[in-house]
């Protein structure tokens, strides 16, 4: 193509290993290796109490609709409330952790 050379990553430096393994298997052929601080035991913190708040979670949400407002814009309202309730959860199991935490 342009013949520049490549510099391809060995390490990830950002992603939990449950989220970079995709990645790594489907596009680095398993040469990407994660970083010690995403390994460490702080990158394995959960915030809210239960399997599906690990580090990625895929929600189906079954009653939802899209709609077109006046302007053309696409919106899903069930979709958003279930977003910003997650959201308050997590704020609420955040600030309960800072206060008995006394940070």
């Amino acid at each position: 193509m342009l013949n520049w050379p490549k510099h391809v990553l060995n390490i990830q430096y950002r992603m939990h290993p449950a989220i970079s393994s995709f990645p790594n298997s489907e596009f680095y052929l398993n040469q990407i290796v994660d970083a010690p601080n995403v390994r460490s035991r702080g990158c394995e913190k959960q915030y809210l109490p239960g399997k599906l708040f690990g580090p990625y979670s895929f929600i189906n949400i079954s009653e939802s609709r899209e709609e077109i407002d006046d302007e053309g814009q696409i919106r899903n309202l069930v979709e958003a409330a279930v977003v910003i309730k997650i959201l308050q959860n997590l704020y609420r199991g955040m600030s309960s952790r800072i206060h008995s935490s006394g940070c």
